[in-house]
C-alpha cells in the first residue's frame, strides 16, 4: 500500500481520511496542518539519515525495548530532533522483524 493512498487517519484510525483527520490535527498538533509522511528516507537506504537516526536515539531515554525517536514540529513539519533540542513527539517505528512477521499473517481486506 502506498502511503499516499491512506483510507484511515493515521492518528485516530477514523475511516475516510487520506491524512490526519481534523480531530486528530487539533488534538495532536493544536490544529496545525501536519503531513503524515515524514520528510526523510528510510535509514536503510540513506547513510546520512541512518547517522541522524543513530544520533537521535542517544538523546531519548524512555524505558522499554521498542525503538523510539524524538521528533519536533518545525514549521508544521515533523523532523528528528538535533543535539540540544527538546522533542515534543515520540516516533515508534514498526520493528524490522515485525514487518517480516506481518507479511506472513493473513489479513482481512
Amino acid at each position: 500500500m502506498n502511503l499516499n493512498d491512506l483510507k484511515y487517519c493515521p492518528g485516530t484510525l477514523a475511516e475516510g481520511f487520506s491524512t490526519y483527520s481534523p480531530r486528530c490535527l487539533q488534538k495532536l498538533f493544536g490544529g496545525k496542518r501536519v503531513n503524515h509522511i515524514l520528510p526523510y528516507e528510510q535509514p536503510q537506504q540513506n547513510e546520512e539519515v541512518a547517522r541522524q537516526f543513530m544520533e537521535n536515539r542517544k538523546h531519548i531515554s524512555i524505558s522499554g525495548v521498542q525503538e523510539k525517536l524524538s521528533l519536533i514540529l518545525d514549521k508544521n513539519v515533523l523532523r528528528l530532533t538535533k543535539e540540544g533540542e527538546q522533542g515534543t513527539y515520540i516516533l515508534k517505528p514498526v520493528p524490522r522483524d515485525l514487518k517480516r512477521l506481518i507479511r506472513c499473517l493473513p489479513m482481512n481486506t
